[in-house]
Formats: C-alpha cells, sequence, structure tokens
C-alpha cells in the first residue's frame, strides 16, 4: 500500500489517492464529482468498508454503499453516474467515473464482513481476489533506495498519463478531476488467436454457470474481469498508444482470475455462513481439515468458550452424517478423521 502512494507521488498524481476509511454511500458519491477517477486505498477493507454493510444494525446510507460500488464497477467510458437526490440538494451527474479499489485484509475480516449477501448480489465476483505469499526471511535493506521506485516502472506510469495542452495548466488538472481530460481509446487484440483464447474462456464459465447454480455466483463476470485484466497487462508492457491484447495477456488474465474464483469459493467455504450453526459446523470442519486426524478434546479446546460439548456433538454428529468426517468412538476416547 505504501509503494502504491508513493508511486503516485512520484509520478505526481497522488490526487488520484482516496482514503478508504469511509463507510456510507454519501461519503463516496461526495467525493466523486470532484474526482470522478480515483484509487480507494482500504486498509483492513472487510472491517472498514463492508463490516458496517453487512452489520444487521447498520444504517440505510451504510448498507447502500454496496450498491454504489455495484454500479461504480459497471461504468464506462459512455456511462453517466447519477448520484443520490436528497431532500436539499439535486442529484449530480458525472460523465464516465473510474473508481479503483486496493483492499488488504485478513481471511477472517474479509469474509465474514462480506456476508451471504456479497455472493447473491454479486459484489463477490466482481472483486479480484489475489492471496499473499506467507511472510519470507526478513531482509536488511537500504531504507532510502527502498523507497525510491524503479526508474522503468516510473517511466511506464508516466507514458500513461494524460497529457496536457501546453500553456493551458487548467486542462492538466481536469485530465485527473473531470472526464473532459480523458480521450477515450480502444485497446484492440493483438490477433485472432488472442480473441479466441479469450472465447474459449468465456465459453468455459457460461458450461459452469449453466452446469452449477452453486458455482455460477463465482464465475458469471470471469471472462469480463479477464478482459480488464488483459487491458491493463498490455497498458503496462506496451503503453497507451501501442497496447495490443496479446495472448501472453489473455494467458496471464486467465490464470489470475481463476485463482481468484478458487480463493472466492475457499474464502466463501470457509466464512461466510447463512446461520450460527453453520458458522460453528464450518469452524469445526476447519480444524478436522487442517489436522486430517484430531481427538475430540482438542476440537473441544479450540471451541472452548464459543459453544458446550453438547453443542459440539450436535456438530460433529451433522458432519459425520453429511460423510466430511469419520468418528472413531473407543475406550480412549473419540476421535475425528478428514473423511
Amino acid at each position: 500500500m505504501k509503494a502504491i502512494e508513493r508511486l503516485a507521488i512520484e509520478t505526481g498524481v497522488q490526487n488520484l489517492i482516496k482514503s478508504g476509511k469511509m463507510t456510507t454511500s454519501l461519503a463516496v458519491e461526495n467525493s466523486i464529482p470532484t474526482h470522478p477517477t480515483q484509487l480507494i486505498l482500504a486498509d483492513e477493507i472487510g472491517r472498514r468498508i463492508f463490516g458496517k454493510a453487512g452489520h444487521k444494525r447498520a444504517s440505510t446510507y451504510e448498507t447502500a454503499i454496496v450498491d454504489t460500488f455495484l454500479e461504480l464497477w459497471s461504468s464506462g467510458p459512455i456511462s453517466i453516474f447519477r448520484t443520490t437526490t436528497r431532500a436539499h440538494s439535486e442529484a449530480a451527474v458525472i460523465e464516465a467515473p473510474a473508481i479503483s479499489m486496493f483492499g488488504v485484509s485478513t481471511h477472517r475480516d474479509f469474509y465474514s464482513s462480506l456476508g451471504q449477501g456479497a455472493i447473491d448480489n454479486g459484489l463477490l465476483n466482481r472483486l479480484l481476489i489475489v492471496e499473499a505469499d506467507k511472510r519470507g526471511t526478513i531482509r536488511n535493506v537500504d531504507i532510502q533506495n527502498a523507497r525510491k521506485p524503479p526508474e522503468h516502472v516510473l517511466e511506464a506510469v508516466m507514458a500513461l498519463k494524460p497529457e496536457f495542452r501546453e500553456g493551458d495548466m487548467a486542462s492538466g488538472v481536469q485530465a485527473y478531476l473531470a472526464s473532459v481530460g480523458v480521450q477515450a481509446r480502444t485497446v484492440p487484440w493483438a490477433d485472432e488467436r488472442a480473441h479466441e483464447r479469450w472465447q474459449s474462456f468465456r465459453n468455459e464459465m457460461l458450461d459452469v454457470s449453466d452446469q452449477s447454480e452453486e458455482l455460477a455466483p463465482f464465475v458469471s463476470r470471469a471472462a469480463e474481469m479477464v478482459t480488464r485484466v488483459a487491458t491493463l497487462w498490455a497498458l503496462s508492457r506496451f503503453g497507451k498508444d501501442a497496447a495490443m491484447v496479446t495472448v501472453e495477456a489473455v494467458d496471464w488474465a486467465v490464470g489470475l482470475v481463476r485463482e481468484s474464483v478458487r480463493n472466492a469459493k475457499a474464502g466463501a467455504r470457509d466464512h461466510i455462513v447463512a446461520s450460527e450453526f453453520q458458522e460453528h459446523v464450518r469452524r469445526v470442519e476447519k480444524i478436522v481439515r487442517s489436522k486430517k486426524r484430531v481427538p475430540f478434546s482438542i476440537v473441544a479446546r479450540k471451541m472452548n468458550g464459543v459453544i458446550d460439548n453438547v453443542y459440539l456433538d450436535r456438530i460433529i454428529k451433522s458432519l459425520e452424517g453429511a460423510g466430511i468426517i469419520r468418528v472413531d468412538r473407543g475406550a480412549k476416547g473419540t476421535i475425528l478423521h478428514w473423511a
């Protein structure tokens, strides 16, 4: 997150960066008229942004933030976004808003804050979810050098900046504050092979969606996400004037989106629940799955303070009946096995 901010400062577009400390649709809408192009950086994105929206005591403005993000995700060069009309103010009309968000979170905070509604309303499949690598070996680094982005990265970002008219400083400001400063352009397919590669992935996702009602919410926008990611890849490699979507760009994007779908499915399975009982079932299931073989006493200790042993026994019988775990009940105690 610090690297993104430093890169924005070094290339003179720090005004694009906005804080992720927003919890209502009103806060988002109020920022768009003056900054229709922005990148929201959100630490603890689950708790700080989506957590409020999913809380049972959330206000109307807090729950509406999800609807606002859903609408903004679908905006494009010819889109018109209208803010909400309120008692003391007319709706603002913004042409082609471009709002991006980069957030980090722990698994539990992120998925539990989204809740089941994020699967049903399509928010989850609009997010590109990437797992961070495990912490590596601590290294000694030169702090001063580490703060300076590599020169080739700076040059590539500078090449993507909208140009402003010579002698007209206002046009330079407009390039970042209003859509009039940005010229939309099409990034073409490099050749038919690249287009066919994308079509193959799209058809695969359509088949998955048709065949599995359970998987459909996770893959319904996967093909569209690939076009977005592949276009970004092309711009970063070839620049805004020569950018084209190659086979390599499509393959890279498909790999990233497949990973995102896998992460979303696993996260929803482990952390998004429809009831309190289901939440405890999934916690016990996760414990047994990670251990493969675990005594009842260990599971009870891990769940201590959350549920009693009678409730835990109900959960184990439920998992056993579903064939998810196998239970050995002997004189020396009960052992749970991952089936």
